[in-house]
């Protein structure tokens, strides 16, 4: 137990270690948050009231691992929806989320607030809707719209939006460098094998 403790401790330090980095070269212009809330249109102005179900996968899970946790999801929307349990109890027993206590209660959120992958499902579900198992690198996740109505004043709704835009940015950037960092990894080791090969044979 203490060996997984401190690998835990490890990994959220390099986390934060990598997201102050990336961060720090974040910049969300006025254009941007103007080009977002264009696009978004009448989204923009809605609170959306969520539930969450979150089945996780490891951080390079093999595709066993992700089907399993896919089929898991499904087979809780399936009890959800057949009424055998609620979303709530089905959150709190079997949820991998940070609020599965809390019966994968949210709270409420704006259009500009939603979670990025949330952001293409939500606005089109109505109140009562579960969702089909959404994929993140997090693992699948199941939402329920418990609720919504309309949202903030303008200012609000800019604010919202530049904190969506600055999170997606550092999470796109973030996982471009934990890409890199993979490949070059990869790369010595292949270059290390080579070596130990050609170095066994002579």
């Amino acid at each position: 137990m203490e060996d997984v403790r401190e690998q835990v401790r490890r990994e959220l330090l390099i986390n934060q270690v990598q997201q102050h980095e990336v961060a720090g070269q974040v910049n969300i212009t006025d254009r941007e948050v103007d080009q977002y809330l264009q696009n978004a249109g009448a989204n923009a102005n809605v609170q959306y009231h969520l539930g969450h179900i979150l089945i996780a996968v490891p951080e390079a899970p093999t595709p066993q691992q992700a089907q399993a946790a896919k089929q898991k999801a499904q087979q809780l929307r399936e009890r959800i929806e057949s009424g055998k349990a609620s979303f709530e109890q089905v959150a709190a027993s079997q949820s991998d989320g940070s609020n599965a206590l809390d019966g994968g209660d949210l709270g409420w959120r704006s259009g500009a607030e939603l979670p990025t992958v949330f952001s293409d499902v939500v606005p089109d579900m109505s109140v009562g809707d579960v969702s089909q198992p959404i994929r993140s690198p997090s693992g699948y996740h199941l939402v329920k719209l418990l609720d919504k109505r309309g949202g903030g004043s303008a200012d609000q709704q800019r604010d919202q939006v530049r904190r969506r835009l600055f999170e997606r940015k550092v999470n796109d950037q973030l996982e471009a460098w934990t890409q890199e960092i993979r490949a070059s990894a990869y790369i010595d080791n292949r270059l290390d094998e080579h070596g130990n090969t050609a170095g066994s044979s002579q």
